[in-house]
């Protein structure tokens, strides 16, 4: 540790007498192999129950991955279900990951083969504002399995395969009575996850309504997606 050098150093915010902690420091080291020997020294600081504290700045893709965890995390931990977060895992007692049940994006071949069996989609307004357009679409589901199969459907439509961004969410009640819920940020970190706390305040599960959040960026087509048996109704 004594040959560690600092290159850069900050102090976030403004200084408040009224602020019972300090503000942080943010700390740039000269070289990046002593990375790992200082967060290493975090451990430490916590069995001393030091008041620093150390956290590494994790680019912001995985840092919206590690709280999507804690959100997880969360949720089991309501149902009694012990899990701990890994680096960019989350694994239960018994050795287990959590993997997300959707999967990742559809690849091009299977956007392009086509369904027949398709639903309807309920679409909302188009909304322009600063140059940027927003569109919202939803559709019904039950399953995982349902969820998947219309994602493919809607990145048919022309409009939402040529948009910058794709964003949606969804919840459904599974046929256990269980919630199953679901977010994609596509590029852009933590709209999806918005998206989703969104339909939970709501308490979205019938239907979905959803308007275009001033927070999205240009060009994106936020799909949501929503389960039980009641008739989508327009956005």
């Amino acid at each position: 540790m004594n040959d560690i050098r600092i290159s850069k150093y900050y102090r976030m915010g403004q200084f408040n007498d009224k602020q019972k902690s300090p503000r942080p420091i943010f700390v740039q080291v000269s070289d990046p192999i002593h990375e790992e020997a200082i967060t290493k020294t975090v451990y430490k600081l916590k069995e001393k129950k030091s008041s620093v504290r150390i956290s590494q700045q994790l680019p912001e893709a995985k840092r919206e991955h590690r709280i999507r965890l804690y959100e997880i995390q969360s949720q089991y931990a309501k149902k009694n279900i012990i899990t701990v977060v890994k680096r960019d895992r989350l694994v239960f007692s018994n050795g287990t990951t959590y993997r997300d049940k959707t999967g990742g994006r559809p690849q091009a071949d299977e956007i392009l083969v086509a369904d027949e069996d398709t639903k309807d989609y309920a679409s909302g307004d188009i909304i322009e504002d600063n140059g940027n357009r927003f569109e919202a679409r939803t559709v019904q589901v039950k399953t995982q399995r349902e969820v998947s199969k219309e994602l493919v459907n809607l990145l048919r439509l022309p409009n939402v395969s040529t948009a910058t961004h794709n964003v949606y969410a969804y919840r459904f009640v599974n046929q256990d009575g269980v919630n199953q819920e679901g977010s994609e940020d596509d590029d852009e970190h933590g709209a999806g996850r918005t998206l989703l706390r969104t339909l939970r305040k709501n308490n979205v599960q019938n239907a979905m309504k959803w308007r275009a959040m001033q927070a999205i960026p240009q060009g994106r087509s936020i799909l949501i997606f929503s389960g039980l048996s009641a008739p989508i109704r327009n956005c």
